[in-house]
């Protein structure tokens, strides 16, 4: 996948990257993706979606994971690409090129894209 400002994994690191110093966790990443990229409500985003152990869960938990972590077998996620984790919270350190492969292929299992 080629990137371009117009694309939403290139919008949610320039957001990461005007945010505090400290940096953002993944709740309030998955937040500005739910509501401000995608549109949707801000009170859907904390409805409880399923129980584990006792401890219910917000429905969006995982929402993006894949993205913003990689998979095994996929690619490098965006945060473990372009940013740091200081503190339990993830620091830009540096936004991708226009048009370069955002999502870079990490096994070679996997067919390039």
């Amino acid at each position: 996948m080629r990137n371009s400002k117009t694309t939403m994994a290139w919008k949610l690191l320039a957001w990461i990257g005007t945010q505090s110093p400290l940096g953002v966790t993944l709740t309030e990443i998955q937040f500005y993706i739910w509501t401000v990229l995608e549109g949707k409500s801000a009170s859907e985003f904390y409805e409880p979606g399923y129980s584990y152990d006792g401890n219910n869960l917000r429905k969006t938990r995982g929402h993006w994971c894949t993205a913003l972590y990689g998979g095994f077998y996929y690619h490098g996620g965006l945060l473990h690409l372009y940013c740091d984790k200081v503190n339990g919270r993830w620091v830009l350190t540096h936004m991708p090129k226009e048009n370069e492969i955002i999502y870079k292929k990490i096994s070679s299992f996997h067919k390039p894209y």
